[in-house]
Formats: C-alpha cells, structure tokens, sequence
C-alpha cells in the first residue's frame, strides 16, 4: 500500500490537506483513485480544467502506467478517463482514447526516480 500526500506550502510551515491510499494490486481501484485524487487537486485550484496528469504504477518490468487520458477536464475526471499504458505508450487494453502527452515524461520520472505515482500539475 502507498500513501500520497499532497499538501500545499504557506509561508514557513507546511500544511498537509489530503491523504489518499492505493492500493497497487486493483487497477480499477487504483483508477478511481486517481480519479478522485484529480478532482481534488482541481477542487483546490491544483489543477486547472485539462491541464496537469496523474498517474500510478501498476507494474514495474516492464513498466505498466494507469495515466489520466488527453483533453479531460480535471474537474469531471472518472476512473473511466483512466488508460493503461505500457513503458513504449501504447494503450493496453480495449480503451480507443489518446493518453496524455506528457505520458513521456511520466515514463521516465518512474524509470530514473523510481517512483510509483506521478502527480504533474
């Protein structure tokens, strides 16, 4: 289980406002998360309308993303929105929808930083 926290910082101390927990093992679940997790952020003004991705592991080698598809406005993201990607960006599944462009990027940030969730706003 992996814990996200995402906070925002005011002058000289650090509030933490949201604790999310994925459960990696339940694609679905972990989906509707991030969905959840993308409203938020919209809700707090985090992310604006289509702007910002967020995305999850769900498997290391090689490495499988469940990413926030392109175009969507955070404030009315769904688990629906959600892709399955593979490490050379091609949609796993039987999804017809774009994944984000920055799907790169998050690739990349897994592989070199090794991190398990990346939440680009």
């Amino acid at each position: 289980m992996l814990t996200i926290l995402a906070c925002h910082i005011k002058p000289k101390r650090l509030i933490l406002n949201f604790s999310l927990k994925l459960e990696l093992n339940h694609m679905k679940e972990l989906a509707w998360q991030l969905a959840e997790l993308g409203r938020y952020f919209y809700k707090r003004g985090w992310a604006l309308g289509t702007s910002g991705n967020f995305s999850a592991v769900v498997q290391l080698d090689p490495i499988h993303l469940i990413i926030s598809q392109s175009s969507i406005d955070k404030g009315e993201l769904s688990s629906e929105h959600m892709l399955l990607i593979d490490e050379s960006l091609k949609v796993i599944g039987e999804k017809v929808a774009k994944p984000s462009d920055e799907s790169l990027l998050h690739i990349e940030i897994v592989r070199s930083c090794g991190a398990k969730v990346v939440l680009h706003t």
